[in-house]
C-alpha cells in the first residue's frame, strides 16, 4: 500500500518536472542498429506499419517494442497529428524493469499515476 503511494507521488513529480521534449514518428522498412531519445520507430512499408518501437521515457535504456498488428495481441494503434506527432493507444504499461506507466499524445510523455 505504501509501495503504490509512494509510487504515484513518484510519477506525480516527474510529470511536475518533466521536460517538454516531443516525440517524433520515423517510419523506417527494419529497426535501427542504434537509437535516439524521443523518436518513435514505426516498422513497415508503405505506410503500413506494424510495429513501433522506442526508447522507455523514463530514462532506464530499455528499447520498448509493440505490436501494430491488427491480428496480434496486446496490440497499439499509431496516429499522426497535423504536425506530424504521434499518438499511441492504449498507454504502455511496462510490467518488468522500471514498470512505467504512459501515454504517449501529440508527440508529449503523460505520465500514468492510478497505478
Amino acid at each position: 500500500m505504501i509501495k503504490n503511494k509512494l509510487k504515484k507521488v513518484v510519477r506525480w513529480i516527474t510529470n511536475l518536472f518533466s521536460d517538454d521534449t516531443e516525440y517524433r514518428a520515423v517510419p523506417c522498412e527494419d529497426l535501427p542498429d542504434t537509437y535516439e531519445k524521443n523518436v518513435l520507430y514505426l516498422v513497415g512499408e508503405n505506410n503500413e506499419f506494424w510495429q513501433a518501437a522506442m526508447l522507455c521515457p523514463c530514462k532506464c535504456g530499455d528499447l520498448i517494442q509493440l505490436t501494430l498488428d491488427t491480428k496480434g495481441k496486446p496490440r497499439w494503434q499509431v496516429s499522426l497529428n497535423k504536425r506530424k506527432q504521434p499518438t499511441l493507444r492504449p498507454s504502455v504499461h511496462r510490467k518488468v524493469s522500471c514498470k512505467s506507466h504512459f501515454v504517449l499524445k501529440d508527440g508529449k510523455v503523460i505520465w500514468c499515476t492510478w497505478d
